[in-house]
């Protein structure tokens, strides 16, 4: 007797080999019992392989990897209407966190920068720090040497000079607005008569009117001195115009003079600014200012002018006059013996200008 087998037949029949003389085909379904009967159920061989697989084989590293990319990419989920408003938010630049790299190259030579990291901006921040320490510094040092230079231009050359204490009792006569057809003449010869220096600022105009005269105070030794073409008031001029004003008197009295130095100028009406003095000092011109003022174009007396002069004279003053007016003549020869006799001595500005100064102005 043959032994009982289970084959598939090829159109998916169970065929059971039976001891019998004879093959019989019969359905799944019909050969379920009989199986049961001879204890041969199709699922019991399965869960013994599933009960002796339990201990899972060890598996290959890489084979994770590629499980993952073979897996599908995950459906997006939908976003809210704020995300891209905080997608946005986020790429924007953060100045904090990541300073521009200009930042990083400050202190370096050549085109060398230094990477935008954690550690390059404390770096950075150190040396901008030290550079700022610096500046300050340097800017504090200037101003020390802007504040000392500014302390020693007042008294040794300042702008303006309206007197020059030198400890030694000198005294300037100043005249203003000339030449003068009759008073300047006259004058020349009472200062020469008593061996007086004094200065004279000469109108340009006055001089194209009257050459030989300002050629005759050049040649006596008399100090000649600008005062402007016209007399305006030069605060009120434009910087071309206080030039103009100032050249064309400064060629006139040359070419009267026959080329008198001329080192000193008399702003009108003693206005002066900035500007002014910029100019003046540019042209190359000490500006002459006074501490002693006579007003006799206010028409004074010349017993008024003589008490002004000897009750306000002292060592470095510089006394302002007009040499066109008949008081002024008068006055002059009152004062030159009386300060004589009280220890002055008569210089040109100039030459008061050449001695040590011991003070600086008194007004």
């Amino acid at each position: 007797m043959r032994a009982s087998k289970l084959n598939f037949g090829s159109s998916g029949t169970l065929l059971l080999d039976l001891p019998m003389t004879s093959h019989r085909s019969i359905s799944l379904f019909g050969i379920i019992p009989f199986l049961l009967i001879h204890g041969l159920l199709l699922g019991q061989p399965t869960v013994q392989a599933e009960q002796t697989a339990e201990p899972q084989p060890k598996r290959n590293p890489l084979s994770r990897i590629f499980s993952k990319k073979a897996r599908p990419s995950p459906t997006p989920t939908p976003t809210s209407p704020a995300a891209p408003i905080e997608l946005e938010q986020a790429s924007k630049p953060q100045s904090r966190t990541s300073p521009p790299q200009s930042l990083y190259n400050l202190g370096r030579s050549g085109s060398s920068t230094v990477s935008a990291g954690e550690n390059a901006a404390p770096t950075a921040h150190r040396r901008t720090q030290q550079q700022r320490t610096r500046a300050t510094k340097s800017i504090a040092d200037v101003s020390d040497r802007v504040k000392s230079a500014g302390k020693s231009e007042s008294t040794t050359a300042p702008q303006t000079i309206s007197s020059w204490l030198t400890g030694r009792k000198l005294v300037a006569l100043t005249y203003d607005d000339g030449p003068h057809p009759t008073i300047t003449p006259k004058l020349i010869e009472l200062l020469k008569s008593k061996n007086t220096p004094a200065t004279f600022f000469l109108l340009g105009q006055s001089v194209k009117a009257y050459p030989a005269i300002a050629h005759q105070l050049a040649e006596n030794g008399f100090e000649v001195g600008n005062h402007s073409f016209s007399h305006p008031q030069l605060t009120k001029l434009s910087d071309e115009a206080i030039r103009r004003e100032l050249a064309q008197c400064a060629e006139l009295i040359t070419s009267a003079t026959g080329g008198a130095p001329i080192r000193v100028m008399r702003p009108t009406y003693g206005a002066h600014n900035e500007r002014v003095r910029r100019i003046a000092n540019e042209m190359g011109y000490k500006i002459i200012l006074w501490d002693v003022d006579t007003n006799d174009w206010r028409k004074r007396t010349t017993d008024q002018m003589v008490a002004t002069i000897l009750s306000s004279a002292t060592d470095g003053s510089i006394i302002l006059m007009h040499d066109r007016y008949a008081t002024t003549l008068e006055t002059t020869a009152a004062v030159i013996d009386e300060l004589r006799a009280r220890g002055f001595t008569f210089v040109t500005v100039s030459e008061m200008l050449e001695q040590p100064r011991v003070a600086p102005n008194r007004k």
